[in-house]
């Protein structure tokens, strides 16, 4: 490791030195990839005034003809970085290029501390996406990246997010732009399909190559820009616009049902004979009325001094936007929900059901985390399946609108609101 950090550019050494020095080697190699990329941005952000050397150097014996010394001399450049004062046969940065020719190659000319013009900025473009699969309230930066030949996901964030994962075979190389391998050389891992939602109400399903990257969480390489062909102004470094096929595709949607159910609809479920005593059970218009208050209502406790949580706002489809007035609508009608200026609030979104509806869903982790928790013994499993010895039917019941018949205690749903 200290023979791969003294063969590195002074430059490069200085950076690393304000860098943590308990690295690994990949990691190492990783970070020293990064700062060069970053310190040649930089130098091509600021203009710079060539001073010709005061005497030229004349060629030694085995180097180059006098021809191409001359021609150095008049200004070429390397043909693999792009420099002044050395060709590519002795570039330390390309595979083939040597180290000693760097330091046997003409002088380079002297740079001056002035600028010709004044510094150009240099960034990154980035486009806000979520998985609605996996955490929809938790929106990540994804790169645009027009040099990156697939899409890529980092390994950490896959984790965190519990993707599920496939082995590639046979491994994937990945080198970056100077022909070094990234981390291990090899991709041996991709996400399965995804389900991902980026600006501009955009859905798609995309996989990833698995790579060790937490600076860019999400890279989207060419394939997908091709796929895709986004309008983008390089100049502002944001999306303007899709392509006309991908708004056709979002337009083309169907509505789908959501869980709010209306007792005026007409109710297809017939009732066994043997079951007639237990009719009121199964009555819609029962299930569509809140239950009384009683003294095991759902309790919210929270805790002291606690920060209340305020949700995030995440953009909605045409469908979607059709499915959560449809949803609030019928939820205020049958007296779920009512118009609060709480100070709290949840986030709500909507995840898509295996037979093709929406299920409104609403984020209450940020007041679950406030909430004073309860801790009270619950039944072992394996108690409760000794109790099934020896039987041979079951049942299974599916309750109706069963979380909205959960009632809040009075004074409490403040907390709840959305």
């Amino acid at each position: 490791m200290d023979h791969y950090r003294c063969s590195l550019r002074e430059d490069v050494r200085r950076e690393l030195a304000c860098r943590d020095t308990t690295l690994s080697l990949d990691e190492l190699i990783d970070m020293s990839i990064r700062l060069d990329n970053l310190l040649a941005a930089r130098g091509r952000s600021e203009g710079v005034l060539l001073i010709p050397p005061s005497s030229s150097p004349t060629p030694t014996p085995m180097e180059l003809g006098g021809a191409a010394s001359r021609g150095i001399r008049g200004g070429s450049s390397c043909s693999y970085c792009g420099r002044r004062g050395h060709t590519s046969d002795r570039c330390w940065r390309s595979p083939s290029g040597s180290r000693d020719g760097r330091q046997n190659a003409p002088r380079p000319p002297q740079v001056s501390k002035h600028q010709t013009h004044p510094e150009l900025p240099v960034g990154h473009m980035f486009l806000l996406i979520f998985f609605p699969a996996f955490f929809p309230s938790l929106q990540h930066k994804a790169l645009v990246d027009s040099g990156a030949a697939v899409s890529f996901m980092d390994r950490g964030l896959a984790r965190k997010l519990g993707i599920l994962l496939v082995q590639i075979d046979p491994p994937v190389p990945v080198h970056s732009l100077d022909s070094r391998p990234l981390g291990s050389g090899l991709v041996r891992e991709a996400t399965i399909p995804l389900d991902m939602v980026t600006q501009g109400n955009h859905r798609e399903r995309i996989s990833f190559y698995l790579i060790d990257s937490p600076g860019f969480p999400v890279v989207l390489g060419v394939p997908w820009l091709a796929i895709h062909n986004p309008l983008i102004s390089w100049k502002q470094g944001a999306l303007k616009g899709w392509s006309d096929e991908c708004s056709e595709r979002r337009i083309g949607v169907s509505i789908g049902a959501t869980t709010v159910e209306s007792p005026d609809q007409v109710s297809t479920v017939r009732i066994p004979p043997e079951y007639a005593d237990l009719a009121i059970a199964f009555s819609k218009k029962k299930a569509t009325k809140l239950p009384p208050h009683r003294r095991w209502d759902c309790v919210i406790n929270l805790l002291e001094n606690a920060a209340l949580p305020r949700s995030h706002v995440y953009p909605l489809s045409q469908e979607e936007t059709l499915a959560m007035e449809t949803y609030v609508t019928e939820a205020l009608r049958q007296g779920y929900i009512r118009p609060s200026m709480s100070p709290v609030s949840s986030s709500f979104f909507f995840v898509r059901k295996k037979e093709g509806g929406l299920r409104p869903c609403i984020d209450y982790r940020g007041l679950n985390s406030i909430t004073v928790g309860f801790s009270y013994p619950l039944p072992l499993i394996a108690t409760a399946v000794e109790s099934f010895h020896g039987a041979r039917f079951f049942t299974k019941l599916d309750l109706r609108s069963a979380y909205n018949l959960v009632r809040i205690r009075g004074g409490d749903e403040w907390k709840t609101a959305f």
